[in-house]
């Protein structure tokens, strides 16, 4: 009966009903939509307060786009977005996905990684004259982006080209690094990759030296970082490609506090190298399941695709790791235009 008298007022927030008492409390201070929860014996029912105007949301076009941390369904997001006068964003356009792309990888370079807005540019590329890449860091806070800021200035740093940035705490201190794979080739050699990480500097200021650590060799473009739960634990995971070495990886720490700074406790696997020339994968629940999958492209005159694997339930063994390759889609085109 609490709850129908909450939802019967038109400004009911919350109601809380205490079994021990039969007591029921409502707070109508806001006009908004319920949520449910228990909460020290109280049955409570909360709502997510309207806002209005949409507070930190980025404009793109004609539409506002506010991005939530919070960890939901599927079904509760898209309440959640109801509830914010809004709706469940499905990108209508190659230039929105992009947008939307950019802004995430904006935000996963933001405040959780410096305290300020920031982004990551990763430079460089194969043909010749464009070899010599980086990374670098450009400060948005102040509304006018500043001078970026290169990492990358160690005396072998500058014979690569990079292709991704993703942060993650490596070494335990509590800040996150910058991860990446980096390639190089001669005009008339082979190419070659390395999986590293860019140690961030203890002080605050991101023009102190970024110190570079080697993880493995052969990964050379993309890569992504995920985590996956097997039936002994919870494992951070990497999983690269390798343009060069035609090998799809995946990476794992067994230090107890998750570093990766001892590289006699990083493992790895070989989860494919049949495919030709393995050029990005991202990590998605692709069919809906509830689980991670990796979806793949390979680049090659005679066999470009799109792969879809399942990761199996317990991924470190090779076994399982073969079995990765049980579901397998291909297309003619990229990861770009299927997420478009």
């Amino acid at each position: 009966m609490c709850v129908i008298r909450c939802l019967s007022h038109e400004k009911c927030c919350e109601a809380s009903y205490d079994i021990s008492t039969s007591i029921c409390r409502l707070d109508t201070s806001e006009n908004c939509c319920v949520d449910m929860e228990i909460v020290d014996g109280w049955e409570t029912f909360k709502t997510d307060i309207y806002e209005t105007p949409c507070t930190g949301c980025v404009s793109y076009g004609t539409s506002s786009y506010k991005f939530s941390v919070d960890s939901k369904s599927w079904a509760d997001a898209k309440i959640s977005c109801v509830c914010l006068k809004g709706k469940f964003l499905e990108a209508e356009t190659t230039e929105e996905n992009n947008f939307i792309k950019a802004e995430l990888n904006t935000m996963n370079t933001g405040n959780d990684v410096f305290g300020k807005k920031m982004m990551s540019i990763a430079g460089g590329f194969l043909v010749p004259l464009k070899t010599k890449g980086s990374i670098r860091l450009v400060d948005l806070s102040t509304g006018t982006p500043q001078r970026p800021t290169e990492i990358t200035t160690g005396s072998d740093d500058h014979h690569w080209f990079y292709h991704r940035v993703l942060w993650l705490d490596m070494n335990g201190d509590g800040k996150k690094d910058a991860v990446t794979c980096r390639a190089k080739k001669s005009l008339l050699g082979s190419g070659t990759g390395q999986l590293v990480w860019y140690e961030h500097p203890q002080t605050d200021s991101i023009s102190n030296p970024w110190h570079h650590f080697i993880i493995a060799d052969h990964s050379d473009t993309f890569f992504d970082i995920t985590t996956l739960t097997t039936p002994t634990g919870t494992n951070t995971v990497i999983v690269t490609t390798g343009f060069f070495s035609n090998q799809l990886k995946i990476y794992w720490t067994t230090d107890p506090a998750g570093k990766w700074t001892d590289t006699l406790k990083i493992k790895s696997r070989v989860i494919e190298e049949h495919i030709g020339h393995v050029f990005d994968v991202q990590i998605d629940d692709v069919n809906n399941d509830g689980k991670s999958d990796l979806l793949v492209t390979s680049n090659g005159l005679s066999n470009t695709a799109v792969y879809v694997y399942e990761i199996p339930a317990d991924f470190r063994f090779i076994d399982s790791v073969l079995a990765m390759n049980i579901l397998t889609f291909r297309f003619i085109n990229s990861i770009q235009a299927i997420r478009s």
